[in-house]
């Protein structure tokens, strides 16, 4: 996505992080992510404050995903962050940063 394109420095860097990661082990927790029973029915229990971040980009998690989400959350907000994938607070750290602290203000004050 717009990443990709935008900040060849950015791949890179990701690039060598994960190619520095232990296979065994990220299998291992992709079996755990896929075998685990699904919270979604769980999530109307949240009585907190919650906010969806996602970026709009996302091929892992798509936003659709995250909306559904949102959907079953009775106090959250939904923020897709343009030009971002599932990274987000990398590729877009300074309008991640806005949305939570944004959220935060709503939420303290």
């Amino acid at each position: 996505p717009t990443t990709l394109m935008q900040d060849p420095e950015l791949v890179d860097e990701w690039k060598r992080e994960f190619s520095a990661v232990h296979i065994p082990s990220i299998l291992k927790g992709l079996d755990a992510l896929m075998t685990r029973d699904s919270l979604m029915e769980r999530l109307s229990q949240i009585n907190v404050p919650a906010l969806v971040v996602v970026g709009d980009e996302d091929k892992s998690l798509p936003p659709y995903l995250s909306r559904r989400i949102h959907d079953r959350l009775p106090d959250s907000e939904f923020v897709p962050i343009p030009e971002a994938g599932h990274l987000s607070v990398l590729e877009q750290p300074d309008i991640v940063n806005k949305a939570i602290l944004d959220f935060l203000d709503r939420k303290i004050s």
